[in-house]
């Protein structure tokens, strides 16, 4: 069974600052579950002038002791991330997979951001897939798999709060401080010092 997730909020800057802030997003400290990014690839389009850009995103989840005994499996996960910036069309488009476990379960994520006047709308749509244990249903290992999806869920929505708080945090350090304290790694004019 897939198990959806969707959430929709309105970060109060514009869209130019917005975008460009997400190239900040990691490290902040409402993200600790994200251990490192490393860029794969990227790349201009000459005809649109869409730039793609490939990350690998290395997490640490803390799963329940339960569920790695159940499925054998550790904190330690892998996603891949394409992020999309339309610049004739104004829009940020983001698709995350994950690329740990994908025999066990298989999570989409799909955001936007995109201008909604002076401010900029987020959509964030999620799905996840338990594929089983690798044994023929029966009450207990649907049962196992009902918990392991709701425990999965659960733990999206946690990551995905902190994550919007995280990049609100972000968004305040770059434009709301002068001296952009909170983000001792940034300076004023938003380049990686």
């Amino acid at each position: 069974m897939t198990r959806s997730f969707a959430a929709s909020t309105l970060f109060p800057y514009p869209f130019p600052q917005v975008a460009q802030a997400i190239w900040f997003k990691y490290p902040n400290p409402y993200a600790e579950h994200v251990c490192s990014i490393d860029v794969l690839d990227h790349s201009i389009c000459p005809r649109t002038g869409v730039v793609s850009v490939d990350r690998l995103i290395s997490l640490n989840q803390n799963i329940p002791s339960w569920a790695k005994r159940l499925v054998g499996i550790g904190d330690s996960f892998f996603a891949f991330e394409r992020i999309q910036f339309h610049p004739q069309r104004n829009y940020v488009e983001m698709h995350t997979v994950n690329l740990t476990h994908r025999e066990l379960f298989q999570m989409n994520e799909e955001i936007t951001y995109a201008p909604d006047r002076e401010e900029t709308r987020y959509d964030q749509a999620a799905h996840i897939q338990f594929l089983g244990l690798g044994h023929k249903p029966n009450a207990l290992v649907s049962s196992a798999v009902t918990k392991i999806e709701d425990a999965a869920l659960t733990r999206f929505r946690e990551n995905a709060k902190h994550g919007r708080s995280g990049f609100m945090h972000v968004l305040k350090a770059l434009y709301d401080c002068p001296d952009a304290s909170l983000l001792p790694r940034i300076n004023k004019t938003g380049n990686e010092s």
